[in-house]
């Protein structure tokens, strides 16, 4: 290519002079392909939400039966949104990402602690010693 030339983004058609779109592929020169990074969107991720809201759930449940099995499916269930909430605020540019992280925290830590309890408090630990 000379200092004159132009090549084309898309398709990779090289113009010894330049002119306004590529007659290969109609592509318009000095026109971005994606839209500048200037603006900050702003709102609130709904999963992100429901996911701390469902990390609540367990508190209350944990109140009213203790050792419900219904506390664990609600944990599993909070995991799972706040994994949708992470995903979707990593392509929404950020948007509810510190809402979306601590609600992924929170119900690995649900999950963590919910595994040292059964690990120390099962039944079946009588029968292994």
């Amino acid at each position: 290519m000379t200092m004159q030339s132009i090549q084309c983004l898309r398709c990779g058609a090289v113009y010894g002079q330049p002119q306004p779109c590529c007659s290969n592929c109609g592509h318009q020169f000095g026109q971005s392909l994606q839209p500048a990074a200037t603006e900050v969107e702003h709102g609130v991720n709904g999963w992100a939400v429901a996911g701390l809201l469902l990390n609540l759930v367990p508190l209350v449940i944990g109140k009213l039966a203790p050792g419900s099995p219904l506390a664990i499916l609600v944990i599993i269930a909070a995991f799972v949104v706040s994994v949708i909430s992470y995903d979707w605020a990593m392509k929404h540019g950020r948007v509810g990402m510190s809402m979306a992280a601590v609600a992924l925290l929170l119900s690995i830590g649900w999950g963590c602690l919910i595994v040292w309890v059964v690990a120390n408090h099962s039944p079946l630990q009588h029968f292994l010693h």
